[in-house]
């Protein structure tokens, strides 16, 4: 989970920089990081419909396709930079470029052989006591969680022979 989860919160960072003029900036990361719960509580919501509806194996497989097709559309239709959008409006770009934003003319990075590069002074410091003591709990804390998730539902079904949706 840490190494799939992690990246998302300074990636987002990162992209909202690269799109977002300042003064809106932090009402956009506001809803970013949003996002997160938002979606833990609509699934929260939408599982037990789902679950005694279809069953409780299928709800994973419902919640699974939401995200692959997500992820689709992510793929197909997001873009690094205005730039290279094939959907953002003159006038967007306009603004984005008056705000100091976005630059047309800056030199687009080209990829040398490598992906990418791991920087030592931040290695450092991840393998300081103090950031393994809190990197350690919060994967202890996700495992627990998904845990739960994931095996309350055979747990009632098979251990106690409750059906989901009474339990």
């Amino acid at each position: 989970m840490c190494r799939v989860q992690g990246p998302t919160f300074p990636t987002n960072a990162v992209i909202l920089g690269k799109w977002i003029p300042p003064k809106q900036r932090s009402w956009a990361n506001a809803m970013t990081e949003a996002g997160s719960p938002l979606g833990g509580l609509i699934a929260m919501g939408l599982s037990p419909l789902v679950c005694t509806t279809i069953g409780w194996r299928a709800t994973c497989i419902v919640f699974g396709s939401a995200v692959a097709a997500f992820t689709v559309v992510w793929q197909t239709k997001a873009a690094s930079t205005p730039g290279s959008c094939d959907y953002i409006s003159q006038d967007e770009k306009s603004e984005l470029i008056r705000e100091s934003v976005y630059d047309p003319n800056a030199p687009v990075p080209k990829m040398r052989g490598q992906l990418f590069t791991i920087p030592r002074l931040p290695l450092i410091f991840m393998l300081a006591p103090s950031a393994v003591v809190v990197m350690t709990s919060h994967a202890i804390y996700n495992f627990g969680r998904y845990f739960l998730y994931f095996w309350m539902p055979s747990y009632f079904n098979e251990g106690l022979g409750l059906s989901p949706h009474i339990a």
